[in-house]
């Protein structure tokens, strides 16, 4: 197998932005040194890209493809072929492959910082252009089955919020007609302080990226996602204490998730559900705060937030909404399971079509 160093076949400048430049709802992908695209209403970049977030405290350096327009955090490496027999695509996984070998060679310490000097130095698997192209899209047809399994997953979630939205916003629930209203309200709907309708979890183990492994019985929640940080095989998890579901909510990020199978907590993670579950619903209370998220009175902060107000309707009503809820997250559920499937397909085939064990 031939190499070639990435400084010998690529560029890589550096984005412009500091990170608090991203809006809510942009027409932009913004990318950072975050798991996840941010937006942003206005691009400096368009072409074909692979982007590397340089900065990770866990050495966990989100990598993406992207063709189109977009912006880039000042510590995101803009990386782009410099030669015709790079394919833009090929590259993206040769160096999703390279962090990869990079998180199981680190002993205890991982690298927080990607540096220039780190990326010169990294070796490409260096194959003809024709092969290139056939291993980046057997490798292409596993990302696309889990894109358009993310998309369906989104709109899902979208089906739950609009069906919140069309009872407990706009009042267009079932028997909407019969019931008396008193100031804008229906009658016997009640306004709460969040505080006074849960109740906050304790802590088990919490766990850092560092311990944890691509795959394993249990997964672990992290914080400035509200997405997996990895997998143990240690017992017991947080869930084995909690009658789920659980509502999580990342004190970093001010985003939420809703638990509804076994999992584990990374750091700043607040678990938390309902104070009386013979008055309130948790599905029903996870939708009633996660609507809170579109608005910037909390500040990001757990104190701000349970001292804000949401609407309780009967609990009759909540536990409908339930049934709806429940059946979504399980063909969420479902969806994600095949995407972990998927990616361990693709991360397997991976280092084997690179370095050539397995032909094209």
């Amino acid at each position: 197998m031939e190499y070639v160093k990435l400084k010998n076949i690529a560029k890589y400048p550096t984005g412009k932005l500091d990170s608090n430049a991203a809006v809510e709802g942009g027409q932009y992908p913004f990318f950072t040194c975050a798991q996840t695209a941010a937006a942003i209403d206005t691009f400096a970049y368009d072409g074909e890209y692979v982007l590397l977030g340089g900065n990770n405290a866990n050495g966990n350096f989100p990598v993406f493809y992207y063709k189109g327009k977009f912006n880039a955090y000042q510590r995101t490496y803009l990386i782009q072929p410099t030669s015709d027999n790079i394919d833009t695509k090929y590259l993206y996984y040769a160096v999703q492959l390279k962090l990869n070998q990079m998180r199981s060679n680190a002993s205890g310490t991982a690298t927080k910082f990607l540096t220039k000097p780190i990326l010169d130095n990294i070796n490409i698997e260096y194959r003809r252009i024709d092969v290139q192209r056939c291993i980046s899209s057997i490798l292409s047809a596993y990302d696309d089955l889990i894109e358009n399994n993310n998309r369906r997953i989104k709109i899902l979630e979208q089906m739950t919020e609009n069906l919140y939205k069309e009872w407990f916003v706009r009042f267009r629930f079932p028997g909407y007609e019969q019931i008396e209203f008193e100031n804008g309200i229906p009658k016997g709907w009640e306004i709460r302080k969040i505080k006074d309708c849960i109740k906050r979890l304790p802590y088990n183990r919490l766990y850092k990226a560092s311990e944890l492994k691509s795959e394993g019985k249990v997964i672990v929640i992290d914080q400035s996602t509200a997405e997996y940080l990895g997998y143990h095989d240690n017992e017991p998890s947080h869930s084995a204490s909690y009658d789920l579901p659980i509502i999580l909510f990342g004190d970093h990020s001010c985003k939420f998730k809703l638990m509804c199978s076994n999992f584990s907590l990374g750091e700043n993670v607040i678990p938390f559900t309902v104070l009386n579950q013979e008055k309130d619903n948790t599905y029903f209370l996870y939708y009633a705060v996660h609507k809170l998220i579109n608005t910037e009175e909390y500040k990001r902060h757990w104190n701000r937030l349970i001292n804000m107000k949401i609407l309780k309707p009967s609990q009759c009503l909540q536990n409908k909404f339930a049934e709806f809820s429940i059946f979504m997250q399980k063909q969420k559920q479902n969806l994600f399971i095949q995407n972990q499937n998927l990616t361990k397909q693709r991360d397997m085939l991976l280092p084997r079509l690179m370095s050539g064990k397995l032909e094209v």
